[in-house]
Protein backbone atom coordinates (compact mmCIF):
# COMPACT_ATOMS: atom_id res chain seq x y z
CA UNK A 1 0.00 0.00 0.00
CA UNK A 2 1.42 3.15 -0.83
CA UNK A 3 0.61 6.14 1.08
CA UNK A 4 2.38 9.07 -0.44
CA UNK A 5 1.51 7.60 -3.94
CA UNK A 6 0.70 11.50 -4.91
CA UNK A 7 3.42 12.92 -2.96
CA UNK A 8 5.36 15.68 -4.45
CA UNK A 9 8.21 17.09 -2.41
CA UNK A 10 9.25 20.34 -4.46
CA UNK A 11 5.55 21.84 -3.67
CA UNK A 12 6.95 21.80 -0.11
CA UNK A 13 9.77 24.24 -1.29
CA UNK A 14 7.07 27.52 -1.17
CA UNK A 15 6.31 26.33 2.10
CA UNK A 16 9.23 25.83 3.71
CA UNK A 17 10.46 29.54 2.27
CA UNK A 18 7.53 30.91 3.75
CA UNK A 19 7.79 29.34 7.40
CA UNK A 20 11.81 30.11 6.77
CA UNK A 21 10.93 33.98 6.27
CA UNK A 22 8.94 34.25 9.04
CA UNK A 23 12.12 32.34 11.63
CA UNK A 24 14.18 35.45 13.21
CA UNK A 25 17.56 35.51 12.40
CA UNK A 26 19.08 33.40 14.83
CA UNK A 27 22.54 35.39 14.40
CA UNK A 28 23.86 38.69 12.48
CA UNK A 29 27.04 39.83 11.63
CA UNK A 30 28.12 43.24 11.02
CA UNK A 31 31.09 44.25 8.96
CA UNK A 32 32.69 47.88 9.53
CA UNK A 33 35.99 49.61 8.49
CA UNK A 34 37.41 52.57 10.17
CA UNK A 35 36.38 54.91 7.43
CA UNK A 36 33.19 53.55 8.18
CA UNK A 37 32.86 53.82 12.31
CA UNK A 38 34.63 57.57 11.71
CA UNK A 39 32.12 58.98 9.11
CA UNK A 40 29.40 58.15 12.23
CA UNK A 41 31.41 58.97 14.95
CA UNK A 42 33.67 62.29 13.11
CA UNK A 43 30.04 64.26 13.45
CA UNK A 44 30.08 64.30 17.34
CA UNK A 45 33.58 66.05 17.80
CA UNK A 46 34.40 68.12 19.18
CA UNK A 47 33.86 67.80 22.86
CA UNK A 48 35.15 69.43 25.62
CA UNK A 49 35.56 69.26 29.17
CA UNK A 50 35.97 71.92 31.69
CA UNK A 51 38.38 71.57 34.34
CA UNK A 52 39.16 73.81 37.22
CA UNK A 53 41.95 76.17 35.56
CA UNK A 54 40.35 75.69 32.07
CA UNK A 55 39.64 73.01 29.54
CA UNK A 56 40.69 70.30 27.49
CA UNK A 57 39.01 69.56 24.12
CA UNK A 58 38.65 65.91 21.97
CA UNK A 59 38.84 66.58 18.55
CA UNK A 60 39.54 65.06 14.85
CA UNK A 61 38.91 61.42 15.88
CA UNK A 62 40.62 58.68 13.80
CA UNK A 63 39.62 54.97 13.98
CA UNK A 64 42.22 52.15 15.20
CA UNK A 65 41.68 48.92 14.21
CA UNK A 66 44.36 46.73 15.92
CA UNK A 67 43.76 43.36 13.70
CA UNK A 68 42.98 39.91 16.54
CA UNK A 69 41.97 42.63 18.80
CA UNK A 70 38.39 42.65 19.84
CA UNK A 71 38.87 46.54 21.29
CA UNK A 72 38.65 49.87 19.15
CA UNK A 73 40.44 52.68 19.59
CA UNK A 74 40.19 56.20 18.61
CA UNK A 75 43.07 58.66 18.66
CA UNK A 76 42.24 62.10 19.21
CA UNK A 77 43.86 65.36 19.18
CA UNK A 78 43.71 67.15 22.58
CA UNK A 79 43.49 70.73 23.08
CA UNK A 80 44.40 71.82 26.69
CA UNK A 81 43.39 75.96 27.27
CA UNK A 82 44.77 76.65 30.72
CA UNK A 83 45.03 79.33 32.86
CA UNK A 84 47.09 83.02 31.32
CA UNK A 85 46.29 81.98 27.85
CA UNK A 86 48.40 79.17 27.85
CA UNK A 87 47.41 76.35 25.50
CA UNK A 88 48.69 73.38 25.02
CA UNK A 89 48.44 70.47 22.43
CA UNK A 90 48.52 66.64 22.54
CA UNK A 91 47.39 63.22 21.28
CA UNK A 92 45.41 60.60 22.97
CA UNK A 93 45.15 56.90 22.13
CA UNK A 94 41.20 55.33 23.78
CA UNK A 95 40.57 52.36 23.16
CA UNK A 96 37.37 50.04 24.70
CA UNK A 97 35.36 47.30 24.56
CA UNK A 98 32.30 46.84 21.91
CA UNK A 99 29.19 47.02 23.55
CA UNK A 100 26.00 46.83 22.36
CA UNK A 101 22.48 48.31 23.66
CA UNK A 102 19.28 46.29 21.96
CA UNK A 103 16.91 48.56 23.07
CA UNK A 104 18.52 51.25 20.36
CA UNK A 105 20.28 49.09 18.25
CA UNK A 106 23.62 50.89 19.23
CA UNK A 107 27.16 49.89 19.58
CA UNK A 108 29.41 52.20 21.87
CA UNK A 109 32.92 51.73 23.49
CA UNK A 110 32.46 50.47 27.01
CA UNK A 111 34.97 50.78 29.67
CA UNK A 112 37.09 52.97 27.54
CA UNK A 113 41.10 53.88 28.52
CA UNK A 114 43.86 56.12 27.96
CA UNK A 115 46.62 54.29 26.10
CA UNK A 116 48.65 57.10 25.61
CA UNK A 117 48.80 60.49 25.71
CA UNK A 118 51.62 62.42 24.49
CA UNK A 119 51.60 66.44 24.64
CA UNK A 120 53.27 69.19 23.35
CA UNK A 121 54.06 72.48 24.81
CA UNK A 122 52.27 71.28 28.13
CA UNK A 123 54.25 72.48 31.19
CA UNK A 124 55.20 69.73 33.93
CA UNK A 125 52.55 71.74 36.49
CA UNK A 126 49.93 71.24 34.56
CA UNK A 127 50.43 67.65 33.09
CA UNK A 128 48.58 65.90 36.03
CA UNK A 129 45.35 68.04 35.95
CA UNK A 130 45.40 67.71 31.98
CA UNK A 131 45.55 63.94 32.21
CA UNK A 132 43.29 63.56 34.86
CA UNK A 133 40.98 65.76 32.52
CA UNK A 134 41.74 63.24 29.83
CA UNK A 135 40.88 60.58 31.35
CA UNK A 136 38.04 61.37 33.00
CA UNK A 137 36.17 62.60 29.47
CA UNK A 138 37.02 59.41 27.98
CA UNK A 139 35.21 57.56 30.79
CA UNK A 140 32.50 60.03 30.80
CA UNK A 141 31.94 60.63 27.27
CA UNK A 142 33.35 58.28 25.02
CA UNK A 143 30.75 55.85 26.03
CA UNK A 144 27.82 57.64 24.89
CA UNK A 145 28.96 58.22 21.23
CA UNK A 146 27.11 55.78 19.14
CA UNK A 147 29.98 54.02 16.86
CA UNK A 148 26.86 52.46 14.67
CA UNK A 149 23.26 51.85 14.96
CA UNK A 150 21.53 48.79 13.14
CA UNK A 151 19.44 49.18 10.36
CA UNK A 152 15.54 49.35 11.17
CA UNK A 153 14.74 45.98 10.27
CA UNK A 154 11.91 43.74 12.23
CA UNK A 155 13.80 41.06 11.77
CA UNK A 156 17.11 41.96 13.38
CA UNK A 157 14.98 43.31 16.82
CA UNK A 158 15.30 39.59 18.66
CA UNK A 159 19.04 40.13 18.34
CA UNK A 160 20.26 40.89 22.02
CA UNK A 161 23.45 39.51 22.60
CA UNK A 162 26.60 40.46 21.39
CA UNK A 163 28.25 37.34 20.98
CA UNK A 164 31.67 38.08 19.47
CA UNK A 165 33.76 41.24 17.69
CA UNK A 166 37.27 40.88 16.38
CA UNK A 167 39.26 43.00 14.22
CA UNK A 168 40.57 40.77 11.12
CA UNK A 169 40.84 41.56 7.50
CA UNK A 170 41.02 45.65 8.08
CA UNK A 171 37.66 45.58 9.47
CA UNK A 172 35.58 45.04 12.98
CA UNK A 173 33.56 41.90 12.23
CA UNK A 174 30.46 41.97 15.42
CA UNK A 175 28.20 38.71 15.44
CA UNK A 176 24.83 39.50 17.32
CA UNK A 177 22.66 36.76 18.15
CA UNK A 178 19.65 35.63 20.49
Amino acid sequence: MRIFRNFRPLALVPAVALLLAAVPAAAYTVSLTAAEIEAVVAPRFPLVQEMTMGSVTFAHPKVILTPGSNRLGLAVDVIADLPAGMQAQARAVVDGDLAYDPARREFHLREPRVKSLTAQGLPESFAPMVADAVTRMARERMPIIVLYRLPDDPALAPLRILKAAEVRDGKVRVELGL
